[in-house]
């Protein structure tokens, strides 16, 4: 049986992230965009208790291999195709429906044919690409949806630090609203409530 590590910070770092769900309602609809080897996909099922879930990923899309040559994967003699058949036999444990999608998140947006209650962004942790994403996500989402993700690192100095850069361009530009971030490097965002003018016409 072969058999691949994964790095321990990361292991570590899972317990961090469980608070996200104290804030968001459970039996809803979810996408995971971004699953690796499904990892948080266990916690989202476990924790949210989804009534249904998609696990987007590329996998074999990206190549055989994914590339980053660290404790993430291996050292690079983790391929795409073991993660996607790990995720497989997790989601085969899942109580809920799950959707496992092999595409790139934006391909995911243009084909998805129902809108979700929860987005969990974890994909491609770079400025240029997360600017692109958020509005796409925002499109699938429901009115009262959450939009939430991993990577929220404030320090410019931090290489994922083109998320959180991303993430305040978007809201800028959009009804959206941080409502929280915290431990585990982990953002939430909601649709800003529509209030009339303040100012009174004379």
């Amino acid at each position: 049986m072969e058999f691949h590590s994964f790095s321990v910070n990361e292991v570590l770092r899972l317990a961090t992230r469980k608070w996200i769900f104290d804030y968001i309602p459970k039996n809803k609809v979810w996408a995971e965009v971004g699953v690796f080897r499904g990892h948080f996909s266990d916690m989202i099922h476990h924790l949210a208790q989804p009534s249904k879930l998609y696990l987007v990923d590329p996998w074999q899309k990206l190549g055989k291999y994914f590339g980053f040559n660290s404790p993430y994967d291996d050292f690079g003699k983790l391929s795409t195709a073991f993660a996607k058949e790990e995720v497989e036999n997790r989601a085969k444990l899942y109580k809920c429906k799950t959707i496992i999608v092999e595409q790139f998140s934006l391909d995911f947006c243009k084909r998805i044919k129902e809108k979700v209650d929860v987005i969990y962004l974890d994909s491609s942790h770079n400025y240029e690409m997360t600017l692109k994403e958020l509005p796409a996500l925002a499109s699938i989402l429901k009115d009262d949806g959450f939009l939430c993700g991993d990577d929220w690192h404030y320090y410019p100095s931090n290489r994922h630090h083109g998320v959180f850069r991303a993430i305040h361009e978007f809201i800028k530009e959009n009804n959206f609203q941080v409502i929280a971030a915290g431990p585990g490097k982990q953002w939430i965002l909601k649709r800003a409530p529509e209030y009339d003018s303040p100012v009174t016409k004379k």
